[in-house]
């Protein structure tokens, strides 16, 4: 229901409790809205990319698109995710659960993230909720900050790190989603 909220936060709202994420994309003559549920939805680098999917590590100076700046930062995740609501329509049972979460770190399981009211009605909705905002919790464990002089950079678009060193290369072999970016402009 929507009550004392505008129509954009209702729908920020309502995308956001059923796990789905939204971004726009402006070309000459059009905007899109995209909106998808899981990591395959982000999108390969745009036509201004050039071509370019990978931007290369370079600590100094380079005359090309490069990575300066590359640094991984983990979060503390609760174990499990667990919610309760009281139903009218049922008062002799509770709705109910408790979701764990995929990320492994020592004895997280005996931590819990609890929430009351959790907005569920059923068992089923409980279950669907708990994964959805274990996830949501999930996706902040591991970020990547960075900064480069790289222009093909856009939010909401996977980025791959290329580097020289093969020990490097393994360890950031996986993809990164850019879901933020800073732009300044500098006259030389």
């Amino acid at each position: 229901m929507q009550w004392n909220e505008t129509d954009l936060d209702y729908l920020t709202r309502r995308f956001e409790e059923d796990g789905l994420f939204y971004w726009f994309s402006h070309e000459d003559g059009s905007h899109k809205l995209h909106v998808a549920d899981s990591a395959s939805g982000w999108l390969a680098p745009s036509a201004s990319a050039q071509g370019e999917g990978r931007v290369r590590l370079a600590q100094g100076s380079s005359d090309r698109n490069h990575i300066n700046d590359w640094a991984r930062r983990f979060s503390y995740v609760s174990g499990q995710r667990a919610g309760a609501d009281w139903n009218f329509e049922t008062p002799g049972m509770v709705p109910g659960t408790m979701t764990p979460s995929l990320v492994q770190m020592p004895d997280a399981t005996k931590r819990e993230l609890y929430e009351y009211p959790a907005r569920i009605s059923t068992v089923e909705e409980a279950e669907r909720a708990q994964k959805l905002r274990t996830q949501s919790i999930e996706a902040d464990h591991d970020r990547v900050f960075g900064s480069s002089t790289s222009r093909i950079e856009e939010a909401e678009y996977m980025l791959a790190r290329s580097s020289k060193s093969p020990a490097e290369r393994v360890y950031y072999a996986r993809r990164a989603c850019v879901d933020a970016a800073s732009h300044q402009e500098m006259q030389r």
